[in-house]
Formats: structure tokens, sequence, C-alpha cells
């Protein structure tokens, strides 16, 4: 289970995997975070476990509400990934997906003919 995080003044996005498809824990996050002082707007997503938080930086920063997070247990620093890791592991599960298309248009037009087709693509 890991935590993917972004952060940009004003704004935190943050993809909690227990709130993942569980409308009730994402409400109660929501609700957690909208009694912060200096929270402007919170939307939880089961669908995509996803919490995204707009905030007031003169009142508030991105260390508070992850603290309130970890404190009451929806976040763990730990398995955080970076964007960097979160971009390479997308991409590497679409390079996959390309090749087994691949592969198999690939064994498609090997069978495409004849049984002697067959084997000259073997040799």
């Amino acid at each position: 289970m890991s935590y993917y995080l972004h952060v940009v003044p004003g704004r935190v996005r943050v993809k909690i995997p227990v709130i993942k498809g569980d409308e009730k824990r994402a409400q109660e996050v929501e609700n957690l975070l909208k009694g912060l002082r200096g929270i402007d707007s919170v939307s939880a997503y089961s669908l995509t476990g996803s919490v995204v938080v707009n905030y007031n930086r003169d009142v508030l920063d991105s260390e508070v509400i992850l603290k309130v997070l970890t404190q009451q247990g929806y976040f763990d620093e730990s398995k955080i990934v970076t964007n960097d890791q979160y971009i390479k592991d997308a991409v590497s599960k679409a390079g996959q997906s390309i090749g087994k298309v691949l592969f198999g248009l690939a064994i498609e037009k090997v069978f495409e003919g004849s049984g002697l087709s067959f084997l000259t693509a073997l040799i």
C-alpha cells in the first residue's frame, strides 16, 4: 500500500489507499480536514482514493495537514511514492500492456497463414 503526495503552495493532493472504494472513510477524511482552521475546501474521492485540499497559506501549511492525516491513521509518510516513481510505474504498466498487444498481433499474424507459414516464422 503506497501513498502519492503532490504539494504546491495552497494545495495538497494525496492518494490515501484506505479511502479508495470506501465512501464512508472518504467522508470522514473530508470532515476531519474541514475542521482545520485555514482550510478553503476539501474534496475526497472514494473512486480514486484521492483527496484534494485547498488551504490559506497564511494560516496553515501542508505539514500540518499531513500531520493530522498521519495522527488519524490515514497517511503513512514512510510509504510515499514520489512523482517520478508514480510516473515510472504508470509508464511501465502502459509498456507492458502495449507489449502484450504487439505480441498478440505478431502471434495472430503468424497463425494467419498455413502451417508452413508458422514453421517459417519459427525458423
